[in-house]
């Protein structure tokens, strides 16, 4: 992979401008970029750890799997409310969010852990995701107002990828009864262990954040922000809507539940090797074919994920799936974070891809059982077609914005 550190031609006009105005803070170098990642690792693995959290709350408190996912989705509530209400304030406070964000993971987890009753440890995963937000907002806001930001989320999205990914491959293989007692306190742990990093991260954005100017919301180009925001509603949506039914497809192609299991995290483990199509050096000057690319990739394995009738079909196509996902998103939130002043869009956006997450969620299990499972795979695989003039909308050339502007 070529490095992802910008060159020194870019790099030094962007922390003095010629006119005296500052254009962007200094790019993040490889180190930088490893420690924002795990930074990021931290602050989503309870999204990614989400079939595990919802197993070991059914399995603790003998909740039905609506009541437990119920109590997994306060958790992606918290994070929404805290990238919702509190953007602003992480470019002045950068220090403190990260002190506030490590210390209130860190309890929150444990709290999950130790609290005797559902109640109880349903506010603390609310409590945990605001918390989580207040981490991704650390990173959001250091890759916030970056040229060609995709080649950054591209590297940071990989790495915090493979290692969340091989902690859900670990967790897999461990005993059901295992992963009820000890879940939440490894992930307190792996909080802990990351402290000095998250703290790095906030001391580093308050040093580059000076250089940020602020862009006023009427300056803000919102057809192309409404254009990657209604595309990111469709492919979370197709995402999570297919990623709630993976078991019920897995046994109509004849596989027993461990199995599924097994074969979801191995493919979503190699799954974010997609993100190597946003972070290599020339992705940015064909980021279009490579996102369209990656459209029609997910639209042919999800119809394919839904026709499957053996473990290799359901394995490859999930695997196909995940690629064209990894590959895609870095570059919406790279435009975002490329006219960002202060990472507050991208940690709104967070809102947004809840919203879409929630809808496919929602809308999967009626769907499925209203329309087949052929049928229902068509649908997710025209829902993703539909992101192709919104592609064209938001990544249209230069000199064509301009034109439409005057």
């Amino acid at each position: 992979m070529a490095s992802s550190a910008a060159p020194a031609t870019v790099q030094a006009p962007s922390m003095h401008a010629a006119a005296g105005k500052p254009l962007s803070p200094a790019a993040p170098g490889r180190r930088e970029m490893l420690r924002l990642a795990i930074v990021y690792a931290v602050a989503i693995n309870g999204t990614i750890l989400t079939p595990f959290i919802v197993a070991t709350l059914m399995l603790r408190f003998g909740l039905d799997e609506g009541q437990a996912t119920m109590m997994t989705g306060f958790e992606m509530l918290g994070m929404a409310l805290s990238c919702m209400l509190l953007p602003h304030l992480v470019a002045r406070h950068a220090s403190r969010f990260a002190w506030l964000g490590m210390l209130g993971t860190v309890a929150m987890q444990a709290a999950s852990a130790l609290l005797a009753t559902a109640q109880a440890v349903g506010m603390a995963r609310g409590m945990a995701g605001v918390f989580e937000g207040m981490l991704f907002m650390l990173v959001a806001a250091r890759v916030a107002n970056q040229p060609s930001a995709e080649r950054i989320w591209g590297v940071i999205v990989l790495v915090a990828g493979l290692v969340n990914g091989a902690l859900l491959i670990g967790i897999s293989y461990l005993p059901e009864r295992w992963a009820a007692q000890w879940l939440f306190l490894a992930l307190a742990m792996l909080a802990l262990c990351a402290a000095p990093v998250l703290l790095q991260a906030g001391r580093a954005i308050v040093h580059d954040g000076r250089a940020v100017k602020k862009t006023s919301a009427g300056a803000l180009p919102w057809l192309r922000i409404g254009a990657v925001w209604l595309l990111t509603i469709l492919i979370y949506g197709v995402q999570a809507g297919q990623w709630a039914v993976t078991e019920l497809a897995g046994q109509h192609a004849g596989l027993a539940t461990s199995t599924i299991g097994i074969l979801l995290s191995i493919s979503s483990f190699l799954g974010f090797l997609g993100c190597i199509a946003s972070s290599w050096r020339g992705s940015h000057q064909h980021r279009r074919v490579i996102i369209v690319a990656a459209l029609l990739l997910m639209m042919v394995s999800v119809m394919w994920f839904f026709s499957a009738r053996s473990g290799a079909a359901y394995f490859s196509s999930q695997l196909l799936l995940n690629i064209g996902f990894y590959a895609l998103t870095p570059f919406l939130t790279g435009l975002l974070s490329e006219i960002d002043s202060d990472g507050s869009l991208v940690s709104r956006t967070v809102v947004v891809t809840l919203a879409g997450v929630a809808f496919g969620t929602t809308a999967a299990g009626w769907l499925l059982s209203a329309l087949g499972a052929e049928r229902f795979g068509m649908v997710l695989g025209a829902v993703v077609l539909l992101g192709i003039p919104l592609v064209a909308i938001a990544f249209a050339p230069a000199t064509r914005r301009t034109a439409a502007a005057k």
